[in-house]
């Protein structure tokens, strides 16, 4: 075919000048953030964690944390000083103690794999289920497992970020009432970007993180959890120091502290990035989003790039298979796009099949930045149907 056997001569012409502006980053994180979000940094290099103004900034955070997402008063939201794995590990831990039985995880995807890997590392006693996609042989094989086996909680990724899957798994919640389960959902890449109902997935644990589509600077681990199960590993030992939700919930509620050291840097950032939510109104932000990965999706269908659509998928993040054939229009693509300082993201999870990229809008990307992100593509196409 003419638009893939001449990739070559394109490659051999000038390449555009480098810029060296501002990174356009349409990658599921870390992620682009708001111009306020940066200057915010500021704010914080001589905030001590155990003064009066981080303790007021602190409440301050979870308490619009709370409001913007509609997280119901029956849970307490904890902020930690780690990552998105970190807080996948302070879920697990606790399911574990307060389910008093195995874990099921249920997984499709490379982030569900890794929670499989974290429970084997931990010990925790688990077991495991892959997710068909299909409703009724889920639920089927699912309850199988819940009626055959010693299973007091669940947990699975609500946005499977490695091939922009939706698991919005509400049938769950006539199994939680049935078999008197916890479950603990990863919601890592779906809160401010993706629907999430607390009521329809009737979660008890709930973990994200700063750097995704929150839009703030990533370092920030968020765990909302029920009051209840907290009062139950109030008794019960939690295989994690660090992370243990007890000891974080202590603190804040007798002190509105923290109880290790946190990265004091990041909190006023976080809540600048909450600000903006606000400010911009979140409906309006998670439009706005689905809209632009709409636009960039159409400029690289023209460039042969069909979206992995297969069940549920996210409206932030679009997955691409490419075939053999399709190799050097994707490296010239990637070269193409970073002499602009344009970045998606490339495989870099060793479980993916070879030849997957992903393009994102889960970060702040402005109008302008838009623009330039879809005529650079499109003038791209010009160039390799020209040759």
């Amino acid at each position: 075919m003419k638009f893939f056997t001449q990739i070559s001569t394109v490659v051999a012409k000038k390449r555009p000048a480098r810029s060296y502006g501002q990174k356009i980053l349409l990658t599921p994180g870390p992620v682009a953030v708001h111009r306020r979000v940066s200057a915010a940094i500021a704010k914080g290099l001589h905030l001590h964690h155990r003064s009066c103004e981080f303790s007021q900034l602190l409440e301050e955070v979870i308490t619009k944390y709370n409001q913007l997402f509609q997280v119901p008063n029956t849970f307490q939201t904890l902020i930690y000083g780690g990552s998105g794995t970190a807080m996948n590990e302070a879920m697990l831990c606790s399911l574990a103690a307060a389910g008093q039985g195995h874990i099921l995880i249920l997984y499709n995807g490379d982030f569900g794999k890794r929670l499989i890997a974290m429970c084997q590392k931990l010990k925790l006693p688990f077991m495991c289920c892959p997710l068909t996609g299909d409703t009724n042989e889920d639920t089927q094989q699912i309850e199988d497992i819940l009626r055959q086996n010693d299973i007091g909680a669940v947990a699975y990724v609500h946005h499977e970020t490695s091939n922009g899957r939706l698991n919005n798994l509400s049938w769950l919640k006539d199994f939680k009432i049935k078999y008197r389960l916890l479950i603990g959902i990863d919601a890592i890449s779906s809160i401010a970007g993706e629907v999430f109902d607390f009521d329809r997935l009737a979660p008890d644990l709930v973990v994200t993180s700063s750097g995704k589509a929150i839009g703030a600077f990533a370092g920030l681990g968020i765990l909302s959890i029920k009051r209840s199960v907290l009062a139950k590993l109030q008794d019960q030992p939690v295989a994690t120091h660090y992370l243990c939700p007890g000891k974080v919930a202590a603190a804040y509620n007798q002190n509105r502290m923290t109880p290790f050291t946190p990265p004091t840097l990041l909190f006023y950032p976080f809540l600048e990035a909450l600000n903006v939510l606000e400010n911009h109104g979140l409906e309006n932000i998670m439009k706005r989003k689905r809209l632009q990965l709409e636009r960039l999706n159409e400029a690289l269908e023209v460039l042969g790039f069909q979206r992995f659509d297969e069940g549920e998928c996210s409206l932030i993040t679009a997955t691409y298979h490419y075939s053999e054939e399709q190799q050097k229009t994707f490296d010239t693509l990637m070269r193409y796009l970073k002499a602009g300082n344009i970045h998606l993201l490339q495989n870099t999870i060793s479980q993916r099949p070879q030849r997957v990229f992903q393009c994102s809008t889960m970060g702040w990307i402005s109008g302008q930045q838009l623009e330039m992100t879809v005529n650079r593509i499109n003038r791209l196409g010009g160039k390799l149907y020209s040759v």
